[in-house]
């Protein structure tokens, strides 16, 4: 891969941009025709947490909400990105972009756990005041934190 096939900063952002406009939304309408209050689980699980259930359930019972918040916030959209990434090599605003993520040694597609380290290192990218994903600017390569840590880069899409 020669320089220019690589994505660079301002077009990655616009694509994260897009992608977190559209997970909200389908977060939204999902809370919504689930008819649940924002941040609440089904009743199958709220009937797992009662509080005359086991002692793990009760500690579950009174971490109820955090736990909500990681399933609705951060879990689904991290099973919906690694899906992405697997099944289309892009999100959906990367893919709006024309760009693709694949193994930066061969230009192929990711491994599941290779997705999925890369969409759980974009939390450290985030973490450290975005100097993560700023790290595009600087690196010849373009890949951010993330990117490095799945040994992987975001290119230009081919025409297959």
């Amino acid at each position: 891969m020669n320089a220019s096939d690589y994505v660079g900063f301002w077009p990655r952002v616009a694509a994260w941009c897009v992608d977190k406009v559209l997970f909200a939304l389908i977060l939204a309408a999902l809370v919504a025709s689930l008819k649940l209050p924002q941040g609440s689980l089904p009743d199958l699980l709220r009937q797992a947490l009662a509080a005359d259930a086991p002692p793990l359930f009760a500690l579950l019972q009174e971490q109820r909400p955090l736990l909500e918040q990681a399933l609705l916030r951060w879990l689904l959209p991290l099973i919906a990105i690694v899906g992405f990434l697997r099944w289309k090599r892009a999100t959906p605003g990367k893919m709006l972009i024309g760009a693709e993520v694949v193994d930066a040694a061969s230009g192929s597609a990711m491994g599941l756990a290779q997705a999925t380290l890369r969409s759980l290192a974009c939390t450290l990218s985030l973490l450290s005041c975005g100097l993560g994903y700023a790290w595009v600017l600087l690196d010849p390569r373009k890949q951010a934190w993330h990117d490095k840590i799945a040994r992987t880069v975001v290119v230009r899409r081919c025409k297959r």
